[in-house]
């Protein structure tokens, strides 16, 4: 009887102790990469300001990254990132300025305010705003004066002692010779200035769209000089040493020793060609790319290396699962490839010349990839090497590509569907009866092939794309296709759609899910849905407002709970895979997350009343041998307490949790999940209910 005692009281003392441990989502080594949005450098200490990822430090000249966001709202991005001295400053989006005195590893909030730009002058604090105006501080941040330069945002800026110009968005180049105090248009109006810089006495501006301009004169006038920049569309100019660099959005980068008389490319082995930003950094230059993350060269630009250790903010379009490997098509840095679900991640680049892959779809041995602006590649060897093949193919912004036997099918953003018989070796339109050629999804069995278009809904071909017709959803866009038997799912822009008999009619699954659906995998009757709020000008399939994570339906789509567990923030979700035992979702700006497949789809929702009140049922069979199921309600008002995390656990006869069954945000209704005790002895076991102050706790036998 006091063993009993003992072992009764070690139980439930633990059940306070294990109460807070749970299962949720794991962010993955990879792929790496990100958007950076702004940089600065001192010394050998490097800070990039990403999207999605806070701020990251490297100090070993980027070879690897060390987040430091401790104090930061990091969610929305990071605006601009300054240095002066021992302190950096921070300006977040939408969250307010910030400052450390500790190389990033703790911040201050020091003011609401939000800025495009900071610089520096000894102790004072410089600053542009997105409101048009010029601001000042001369206690770190607590206080600032403003004043007014322009109606339109100020996005780059410019000190020369006294002198400070301002660029703005649509509005050219602003002066002032009193520090701030007044300011005057001096030129290049109606112009977007992105970055200025100063040469000497010579004075460049960064335009968007009509290249570079300078001034010999303090900004009185302005002249074109782009001889040899074939992308007019500028983002940063940096001088370094007798070398003026200039990084273009999508040209890749130039450098001029003339100071910008002549520019040549300087792109050699920088596969990412968009670029946000240009710092140096102890004898290397340094820069920031769109979605491709960091690249670095330590010759002067003659040759670039990626520097992405540690940079887990890659947008991850597509998914797709070839034998035993997972392969991974990113939007910025190629394509990815993990043999060991996803734990670790290899690039594999080799031949690729677009770092935007869109789509990614297995024919056989082969591996194709869609890209952004260079048409379709071809892989015979799992990735290692990768050959364009574009014959016939008018359209190079491939969406969306899906085989079917020996067919291979592409949709593309301006001009239709393309079919090849051959690998992707020759290509032929396939557009009879389409009337919207703007194809974002496709999905194919057997010869039925479906076409999702960016907002006039479904089309459908019953002879592998030789004649089509409008099958259903008109006026909405169809972000993803997924077959499963029988069973057709459509993504749309507002929910996830069923069809049961080849597209003849369409029916909305659920109210409970109403968002954009960019992807969908199913499983039995569990389904997946990765989702985002769209914007009203959805362009080139990536103008989400916002991330609002997975979704998971145990019952063929009646009911969906969002199961976000471990995410930073509701992520956008692009590409979900199921890989052995694993579930993966592939982020837009965070990389691939895991979590064991076990947890959730365990859980079954059994019956569509509503609840009154929190009920744990009899575990049945029981005794059992050595499995059990084990029933559990859960109330209506639930929700209106804001609580909803459901945890059941199973604990030994001492005490320790040894499994967690449930552990997710549940909508109302009575829940089933399956106890699996072929790994544990017989013996004496708990089962425990948590949730909004309620908890129960239930006897079971395992008997062998």
């Amino acid at each position: 009887m006091k063993i009993l005692i003992k072992y009764l009281f070690l139980f439930y003392s633990s059940l306070f102790i294990s109460e807070f441990s749970y299962s949720q989502w794991v962010q993955m080594s990879g792929p790496t990469g990100g958007r950076i949005d702004c940089m600065v450098a001192s010394n050998t200490d490097i800070y990039i300001g990403t999207n999605y990822s806070g701020i990251l430090h490297s100090s070993n000249n980027g070879l690897n990254w060390i987040p430091v966001n401790n104090g930061l709202n990091y969610q929305y991005g990071i605006g601009a990132l300054g240095i002066n001295g021992s302190d950096i400053y921070a300006s977040l989006n939408g969250a307010g300025f910030y400052r450390s005195t500790n190389k990033g590893i703790d911040w201050t909030l020091m003011n609401n305010s939000n800025f495009s730009s900071i610089a520096f002058s000894n102790s004072i604090i410089y600053a542009s705003t997105y409101y048009g105006a010029f601001c000042k501080s001369t206690n770190n941040g607590i206080n600032w004066s403003s004043y007014y330069v322009s109606n339109n945002s100020i996005i780059s800026f410019l000190m020369n002692g006294s002198v400070m110009y301002a660029g703005t968005l649509g509005d050219g180049v602003y002066k002032s010779t009193n520090s701030g105090i007044n300011w005057n248009q001096c030129g290049l109006a109606l112009n977007s200035i992105f970055t200025l810089e100063i040469s000497d006495s010579i004075i460049l501006a960064g335009t968007d769209g009509y290249g570079i301009y300078i001034s010999t004169n303090d900004g009185v006038n302005w002249i074109a000089s782009n001889s040899g920049i074939t992308n007019p569309d500028i983002r940063s100019i940096l001088k370094v040493n007798s070398n003026i660099y200039t990084g273009t959005w999508g040209g890749g980068i130039f450098y001029s020793s003339d100071n910008g008389i002549n520019w040549n490319p300087s792109n050699n082995g920088l596969f990412n060609p968009v670029i946000k930003k240009l710092v140096a950094s102890n004898g290397s230059i340094i820069a920031g790319t769109h979605y491709g993350g960091v690249f670095i060269s330590t010759n002067a630009g003659l040759n670039w290396v990626t520097k992405n250790n540690g940079l887990k903010g890659s947008a991850i379009l597509d998914m797709k699962m070839k034998d035993s490997n997972i392969i991974a098509g990113t939007f910025g840095s190629g394509i990815f490839i993990s043999s060991d679900n996803g734990t670790i991640w290899s690039e594999r680049n080799n031949g690729l010349t677009d770092a935007f892959i869109y789509a990614i779809t297995i024919s056989g041995q082969n591996i194709l990839a869609g890209t952004s602006n260079s048409g379709v590649f071809l892989s015979t060897n799992n990735g290692l090497n990768w050959n364009a093949v574009n014959s016939g193919l008018t359209d190079p912004f491939i969406c969306a590509l899906t085989s079917s036997g020996t067919n291979i099918f592409a949709g593309t953003f301006n001009s239709g569907v393309f079919i090849s018989t051959n690998n992707g070796s020759n290509w032929t339109v396939v557009n009879d009866g389409l009337t919207n050629l703007s194809i974002l999804s496709l999905a194919a069995s057997g010869t039925n092939i479906f076409a999702g278009t960016n907002g006039h809904g479904i089309f459908r071909s019953t002879n592998s794309g030789i004649n089509w017709s409008f099958s259903g959803i008109p006026n909405y866009l169809i972000l993803s296709l997924n077959f499963s038997g029988t069973n057709i799912f459509a993504g749309t822009g507002s929910g996830i759609y069923l069809s049961t008999n080849n597209g003849e009619n369409w029916t909305i699954m659920s109210n409970d899910l109403s968002w954009g659906v960019f992807t969908s995998i199913i499983n039995g009757q569990n389904i997946f849905a990765g989702a985002g709020s769209l914007s009203p000008k959805l362009q080139n399939k990536l103008s989400a407002l916002s991330g609002i994570g997975i979704y998971f339906s145990s019952n063929f789509g009646t009911q969906w709970s969002q199961i976000n567990d471990g995410f930073p923030f509701d992520p956008e979700i692009r590409s979900i895979i199921i890989s052995n035992s694993y579930i993966l979702c592939g982020t837009y700006g965070l990389s691939v997350w895991r979590r064991p497949l076990s947890e959730i789809i365990s859980i079954k929702n059994i019956s569509s009343e509503i609840p009154s009140k929190y009920i744990l049922y009899q575990n049945y069979p029981n005794p059992f041998n050595p499995t059990t199921k084990i029933k559990f309600d859960v109330p209506v008002d639930s929700r209106i307490r804001g609580n909803d995390r459901v945890v059941l656990k199973v604990y030994d006869i001492l005490g320790k949790d040894i499994e967690t069954l449930v552990n997710e945000k549940l909508n109302p209704g009575t829940y089933e999940v399956t106890f699996n005790a072929s790994q544990y002895p017989s013996g004496v076991y708990f089962y425990r209910l948590t949730s909004d102050g309620y908890n129960e706790t239930k006897r079971m036998i395992l008997l062998k």
